[in-house]
């Protein structure tokens, strides 16, 4: 039988730590879809799993490996899936055998909440991530983040390292359910509501879009570098700028320092999202492609199988 999103809501289980929907002491012979987020664990398991003609196993990764565990992964898995086609085109430059996937991580923004700018004070320049990034990504544009026309703070995971860092904001909460990052005063989703402008600088690294999308999907107008996945959600000067240099991060923070200019952009880029990025569309994305997967490997063990039989019939007769 093919399974289809509608034969799966109707016969099928579907449980999900990150989502919440989980049973006790779960055991991979449970289910016949495995799906792995960021890394693999218990990997004599998979491989005994994953023999089994109907079931299948999935590693969802969203930054670059090095080749060796690339090449790890070849016969151990039947889907890779990317948050970028920059990632997966490097997995498979690096020797990636297995089928790959690229589905753009959904944004994780409240969809009550749209910003509105004004320019009653002066616009808060926000940007966030792992506080090791601090160094790499934001510390090269500490000059023109300190400018009289605009306020920065930045936030990441809670450790008192990052506090000898200029701009950073403490307190901010980040293990927390959507639901409650939502609700919670002090949580990272209102640090991002918070913000007027975003900023995601990346340099010379394969990042996933995914923080453009929070900042987009509220209205909160973005400038960023210009990388492949950005380049694919971002049309420059309409839903949000790119910046290369100094003085491009410069010149367009002086641009959105301006109220209304902060509206037209934000309401566009708000409008991309809601069209092309939602998480109605990348969770059906997403659906469709673990059980498109999962049917050609049912339908290429049939055809083996029955290869056996004809070739096994046929050496009877020769007999």
């Amino acid at each position: 039988m093919k399974i289809t999103p509608a034969v799966l809501q109707q016969h099928y289980q579907v449980n999900s730590d990150v989502l919440g929907i989980t049973v006790q002491k779960p055991s991979f012979k449970h289910f016949d879809i495995l799906v792995f987020q960021k890394n693999l664990f218990k990997t004599r398991k998979i491989t005994a799993f994953r023999h089994h003609a109907n079931r299948i196993a999935v590693l969802d990764i969203c930054d670059p490996i090095d080749q060796e565990k690339t090449l790890s992964l070849n016969g151990m898995l039947d889907l890779v899936i990317c948050s970028n086609h920059e990632l997966e085109s490097v997995l498979q430059q690096q020797g990636l055998r297995v089928p790959t996937a690229t589905i753009i991580d959904s944004h994780e923004a409240d969809p009550s909440f749209s910003k509105k700018h004004t320019n009653a004070h002066l616009p808060l320049v926000t940007w966030y991530g792992v506080g090791a990034n601090y160094e790499k990504f934001i510390a090269p544009l500490k000059r023109v983040l300190h400018n009289e026309k605009w306020i920065f703070r930045w936030a990441a995971e809670n450790d008192p390292k990052w506090t000898r860092f200029p701009d950073f904001e403490s307190g901010i909460k980040w293990q927390l359910s959507i639901n409650d990052a939502w609700q919670q005063k002090n949580s990272w989703q209102h640090f991002i509501q918070r913000s007027d402008i975003g900023i995601v600088p990346v340099f010379e690294s394969v990042k996933s879009p995914h923080k453009i999308l929070n900042y987009m999907a509220y209205g909160i107008p973005v400038i960023c570098s210009p990388t492949d996945a950005h380049k694919r959600i971002i049309t420059h000067g309409e839903n949000g700028f790119f910046a290369s240099t100094q003085d491009e991060w410069e010149h367009y923070l002086t641009i959105l320092s301006q109220a209304e200019a902060r509206q037209n952009i934000g309401e566009k880029a708000r409008e991309t999202v809601q069209k092309h990025y939602s998480p109605q569309i990348s969770a059906k994305q997403y659906l469709n492609t673990l059980l498109d997967r999962f049917n050609q490997k049912q339908t290429a063990t049939k055809s083996r199988f029955f290869g056996i039989l004809k070739r096994s019939s046929q050496t009877k007769n020769i007999k």
